[in-house]
């Protein structure tokens, strides 16, 4: 949570004109590429801007950035905190590609969110003491 990190950069491209819910979730019905055909130094960036991303919006545990690209311009297009987890998902076909297996990749979000629970936790335990001893030194 505190040093998110980029599971790669995937590519879409579809067998009919638009990208639409009969096209992402037929199999065969879309070309995936991972990673994606992009070259290094475009690759790369896109990493960077999709960890950038994630921490601007304040994404926790996981999420996917979706871009588009022109050349080596690229363009944001939707961050996915809930991205999807079918065996036609791009989210767990990255991280496969990475070398993380699906039951490895849930364990990994887990202990993602536990972790995140913990700090919650913490955070307001200590706000709860703080309000405490202000009332008894009647501060507040």
């Amino acid at each position: 949570n505190k040093n998110p990190i980029s599971l790669g950069i995937a590519e879409i491209l579809p067998k009919r004109k638009f990208y639409d819910y009969t096209a992402k979730y037929t199999e065969g019905l879309t070309e995936f590429f991972i990673p994606a055909r992009l070259d290094e130094g475009t690759y790369k960036r896109a990493e960077e801007i999709a960890v950038r991303v994630y921490k601007v919006v304040g994404c926790k545990g996981f999420a996917r950035v979706d871009m588009f690209t022109r050349g080596k311009e690229i363009f944001v297009n939707e961050v996915n905190t809930i991205p999807g987890f079918t065996k036609v998902s791009m989210f767990p076909a990255i991280a496969e590609k990475k070398g993380i297996s699906f039951k490895e990749l849930v364990e990994r979000i887990i202990d993602l969110g536990i972790e995140e629970y913990r700090e919650k936790k913490r955070i307001f335990k200590n706000t709860i003491e703080f309000i405490r001893e202000k009332k008894s030194n009647k501060i507040i």
